[in-house]
């Protein structure tokens, strides 16, 4: 087997020693060359020796022992705070408030090992550590990211707003949409789309706006998409003029004619939709309608009523159950 460096090769020995439950020590352990026997010498042969490879990148295994004599170990030793860190970055990244207790039973559950809090705590501060720089580095790329994204894909629209503060740019707001999404919304899709935003967590605050139409199967397509400081009026006039410009910048469909709207109740995204495209069908989600709804007629004959209503196709549907609610 061949592996990057030698660090990638030990990171992988962990794993085989958790999974098992094994101690494996190092009798060499250098940039060139590694040798990695089993913790009990007198009752286990394991044994794997590799090097670096002379006529390329890799470092191969040369020579491996693999079959265990000895005990399943079942002490936090096998487990370190690093190799913890590692192994739970990507969780840790989906759940940065998973609480300790939790990694300690998810640890126990998926390996069979018992840590310590301690272990655990160290564990999360290297892993939420490396995510938050990770994170950083990739918002210094945004100006790369744009131009390979217009390079690699002619026609697409990627704008980044930033601030200028005592000589350094801080980062405001970043739109995509992308050449082959415009042509395929404009001559496939129903002149539908909705708008929404949700909150993004972590280090970096802000939020996610995005523009979703509905394709002739009825299923969603995106847009186009942006993350800005918030949902406000100004980051939702910002992000609705650059989406006039992807998709009917001319004609028609310039101040929304013939299109249809639909959003929740946000008042900074009503105010925009009015004054960017006067001319369009503008409605309302009806999970937020009824959310408001719910706060004078609760229960479940109100809401079965208040659905059939929403789900009618014509206004003779919308008729008869609007009829059979007041009966």
């Amino acid at each position: 087997m061949k592996f990057a460096n030698h660090l990638q090769l030990k990171h992988a020995i962990k794993c085989h020693a958790v999974a098992n439950g094994l101690v494996i020590k190092y009798l060499k352990s250098e940039s060139n060359r590694l040798l990695a026997v089993c913790g009990q010498p007198n009752t286990c042969r394991w044994r794997l020796w590799a090097t670096q490879m002379s006529t390329e990148e890799s470092f191969q295994i040369k020579t491996l022992r693999n079959k265990h004599t000895c005990v399943r170990d079942y002490n936090a030793k096998i487990v370190t705070s690093s190799w913890l860190a590692k192994e739970y970055a990507r969780k840790l990244r989906d759940n940065p408030t998973m609480k300790l207790k939790e990694m300690m039973a998810d640890v126990k559950e998926t390996y069979g090992i018992t840590v310590t809090l301690n272990q655990c705590y160290r564990a999360k501060e290297k892993a939420v550590g490396e995510i938050e720089k990770d994170l950083e580095k990739h918002y210094g790329l945004l100006f790369n990211y744009a131009e390979e994204i217009q390079s690699k894909n002619p026609g697409s629209r990627v704008v980044i707003d930033v601030n200028d503060q005592d000589g350094a740019r801080k980062f405001r707001r970043f739109y995509v949409c992308f050449a082959g999404i415009k042509r395929g919304w404009k001559e496939n899709c129903r002149k539908i789309i909705g708008l929404d935003g949700c909150w993004l967590k972590g280090k970096c605050k802000g939020e996610l706006l995005s523009a979703i139409g509905r394709d002739a199967n009825d299923q969603m397509f995106p847009i186009c998409w942006a993350v800005v400081e918030g949902e406000s009026y100004d980051s939702w006039s910002w992000f609705l003029k650059l989406l006039v410009l992807d998709l009917g910048p001319d004609g028609p469909f310039s101040k929304g004619t013939g299109w249809t709207i639909l959003s929740d109740q946000q008042k900074g995204l009503i105010k925009a939709v009015g004054e960017i495209m006067p001319e369009a069908e503008h409605r309302n989600c009806a999970r937020h309608i009824y959310a408001n709804f719910k706060k004078k007629w609760d229960g479940a004959q109100y809401r079965k009523w208040f659905w059939v209503a929403a789900k009618s196709s014509t206004k003779a549907e919308f008729g008869m159950a609007m009829s059979s609610s007041l009966t």
